[in-house]
């Protein structure tokens, strides 16, 4: 598994062995990833992501790119052949990062998530008994950036017919279908790339 240090090559024949070819021959590591590590990782996006593993190559020009999801990490920053860093790009969900390096080597997938989304607020607040057919603005926290982000998303426990992105910070919840007398509970939660915010209670009446 872990080759000698020498770099070196050698043959005999006819019983005279040749002097050993220095540098001729070396050994690459293929990259490999075996953990990444960060404070945040919204779903905004720009967060710092450190990527650990080996085969990373001896320089900043080895690393040809880090790709988060579909898409690729800017502010690529080598540090050494065991760590690079980057800028995470805008994601939801459960995602997997891979490093390209010099030579066409990529490294295995490594699997990771976004931050859950959270909500904090609704607008507006209050609805009155008996409204139909109701919108509402959600807004917190890593919220999904397209529509296709969203999953399931409820207001005083009803379901919002479906719901469109505004921005990481808030979503609208269409065609609330609200009966003549709401539900008891005041909360609302929402699904962003297949993970669901813990309900936030107390935001709506």
């Amino acid at each position: 598994f872990t080759w000698p240090s020498s770099r070196d090559a050698s043959v005999e024949v006819g019983g005279q062995a040749s002097l050993p070819a220095v540098g001729v021959f070396d050994v690459v590591v293929v990259p490999r990833v075996t953990a990444v590590s960060f404070e945040s990782l919204s779903t905004a996006g720009g967060d710092e992501v450190r990527v650990i593993g080996e085969g990373f190559g001896s320089s900043s020009s080895d690393v040809e790119a880090v790709r988060v999801g579909s898409s690729l990490a800017s502010s690529v920053e080598w540090v050494s052949s065991f760590e690079v860093r980057a800028r995470s790009p805008a994601g939801v969900g459960r995602v997997e990062v891979e490093v390209a390096v010099a030579g066409g080597l990529v490294s295995g997938r490594f699997g990771f998530s976004y931050d859950r989304p959270s909500i904090t607020a609704v607008y507006p607040s209050s609805v009155l008994a008996g409204t139909t057919n109701a919108t509402f603005t959600l807004c917190g926290a890593n919220l999904g950036l397209l529509d296709a982000h969203f999953g399931r998303a409820s207001v005083s426990g009803l379901a919002c017919g479906r719901v469109s992105a505004r921005n990481a910070s808030c979503a609208v919840c269409h065609d609330v279908a609200g009966p003549f007398t709401w539900p008891s509970s005041r909360d609302a939660s929402v699904e962003v790339g297949g993970q669901a915010s813990l309900p936030a209670v107390g935001v709506f009446d």
